[in-house]
């Protein structure tokens, strides 16, 4: 008999708990919901959480105000991060752009640079730079580690001469 009971009262506390759990992810989804819209602005950052949120929120069984201000507060943090996160992608393109075009037609800029790319290539000190990577190499490594390494390093210092070629012929 006494078992019958202790199983009666297991499972109206059980029962008990359920509503204040489904409270919890209805409050839950609400929370998340404001803090993601108040940060609607970190794009990214809001939109995860907005998505937990909303989530949360549709779990949420009981019907009331919490369920469906954290639906409504996550769909439209949701909406305002992608806008964000497009603007914000939108401002760098622009920035990047209009600085590349600034460059490239600025007489003032393009004399530094020429002048800056003609000092690099006269520098002593990039031909020591390379062949002292050189030296390293053969007297460090076998000679099969050099074969390798000579040839990634050829490659390397091709590359900045290519970049520097590269450079010459756009300001010129």
């Amino acid at each position: 008999m006494e078992e019958k009971e202790n199983v009666v009262v297991e499972q109206k506390v059980v029962e008990e708990v359920k509503p204040e759990r489904a409270r919890g992810l209805g409050i839950a989804g609400m929370v998340i919901g404001i803090v993601a819209l108040v940060l609607f602005w970190t794009g990214p950052i809001a939109l995860v959480s907005a998505v937990a949120g909303l989530i949360l929120a549709i779990i949420h069984k009981a019907k009331g105000g919490r369920r469906i201000s954290g639906i409504i507060l996550n769909a439209i943090t949701i909406f305002l991060a992608i806008v964000s996160t497009v603007v914000y992608f939108a401002c760098i393109y622009v920035a990047s752009t209009s600085v590349v075009k600034e460059v490239v037609t600025n007489p003032e800029i393009r004399h530094e640079v020429k002048k800056t790319l003609t000092d690099v290539e006269e520098s002593e000190e990039l031909e020591e730079a390379k062949s002292q990577i050189k030296e390293q190499i053969e007297t460090r490594l076998t000679e099969e580690e050099q074969e390798q390494l000579k040839k990634v390093a050829n490659e390397a210092l091709d590359g900045v001469d290519n970049a520097i070629d590269e450079i010459k012929d756009i300001f010129n």
